[in-house]
């Protein structure tokens, strides 16, 4: 935070950091208060009439928000936040015991503190600030089952190449098929500090699992 003086001497907040946390727009807000406080604050799994409704409501705000980033309600999962998102999206290789994962250094403490046992670090072309592609394609083994990297890096501002990421992705698969390796591999970017800013749509990305954010676009935290 910055403390500096308005126009009338008296002091004034200006938030530097309106990446971390944004205020939720006043059209958000009155889009959720009948939820809230009105009378649609009925549990939307509850089997009567009232509730159903409500179930219909939220069912048709996933399909909304699922078209805003080119994806389909139906795949789309609502949790308390990114932390939660980003752990469940390594879920999905929690079966995999001697599977390797690649990060990026930028990744949230979410993603850098998981668990795993065998986690690489991407090596960052230091002039661009962005994954190194050379060093990535030549970290991939036949045991590499996710590579999880972030949209936006959070501390620099760099805009990662996940589109050219994801096609060396779509290459190890062909490998792998052709090996027989069955053995899968997954694309999960954490675009929670990029959808303010850069267009997100998971067909152009080509991401399998990707992570947003409402508290840092302007909806509600949690």
């Amino acid at each position: 935070m910055f403390r500096g003086r308005d126009l009338f001497g008296g002091r004034k907040m200006i938030n530097l950091d309106n990446a971390a946390g944004t205020r939720v727009l006043p059209g958000s807000w009155e889009a959720m208060e009948p939820y809230m406080t009105g009378d649609k604050y009925l549990n939307p799994s509850a089997p009567y009439l009232q509730a159903e409704e409500v179930r219909r409501d939220y069912e048709g705000a996933k399909d909304r928000l699922a078209r805003a980033v080119g994806a389909r309600g139906e795949n789309l999962i609502i949790t308390s936040g990114a932390t939660e998102a980003n752990n469940l999206a390594f879920t999905a290789i929690s079966y995999l015991t001697d599977g390797e994962v690649l990060i990026s250094p930028f990744e949230h403490p979410s993603i850098r503190n998981i668990p795993v046992k065998n986690k690489k670090i991407i090596n960052v072309s230091k002039r661009k600030g962005v994954v190194d592609l050379k060093d990535l394609g030549s970290r991939i083994t036949a045991k590499t089952v996710l590579i999880s990297v972030s949209l936006v890096a959070s501390d620099i501002g760099t805009i990662q190449p996940i589109s050219e990421i994801a096609q060396i992705v779509r290459k190890e698969r062909q490998r792998r098929l052709m090996d027989d390796n069955k053995t899968p591999i997954w694309l999960h970017v954490d675009a929670s500090q990029g959808f303010s800013v850069y267009e997100v749509n998971v067909g152009r990305l080509r991401a399998d699992m990707l992570t947003l954010n409402s508290g840092k676009m302007h909806g509600p935290k949690g």
